[in-house]
């Protein structure tokens, strides 16, 4: 290297440039990642899947969403009454009670319908729910 050799510009020293077989970028480029699919699709594709359940006796094949909705009135059945406003707030964010009021409304009118004493003690709770969300919004 008798030559000499002016650094400067876009000339960097000789010891700092690539060597010959020498990638700039060892690693190689980053690879993309997949986009996760919805969060809802994937509870919606859980939440359909069926499983057995055993209920009183019987092995029954439910879906995961009924055996969930099974489990939330159960709960909300046994709750301390401090603790029902939680769970009718959750079930109204979710719209269960414009289903139902339907149905029983028409059960009550055509007074064929006898309710278990769970259901009564639902009903009963839900019209304390209702009352004091009146007195709350006033």
């Amino acid at each position: 290297m008798s030559e000499s050799y002016e650094v400067g510009y876009g000339k960097p020293p000789k010891t700092s440039q690539w060597k010959p077989g020498q990638s700039g970028n060892p690693l190689g480029k980053k690879k993309k990642i997949k986009a996760a699919p919805p969060l809802a699709s994937l509870f919606a594709d859980e939440l359909s899947e069926t499983i057995e359940v055993k209920n009183a006796g019987e092995i029954q094949k439910l879906s995961k969403a009924q055996v969930l909705a099974t489990t939330v009135i159960n709960q909300l059945i046994k709750a301390s009454p401090k603790d029902q406003p939680k769970l009718f707030q959750m079930l109204d964010k979710l719209g269960v009670f414009e289903a139902q009021s339907e149905k029983f409304h028409d059960a009550v009118i055509k007074d064929d319908v006898a309710f278990t004493p769970a259901e009564i003690r639902m009903i009963e709770a839900a019209k304390r729910y209702s009352e004091s969300a009146l007195i709350e919004d006033e």
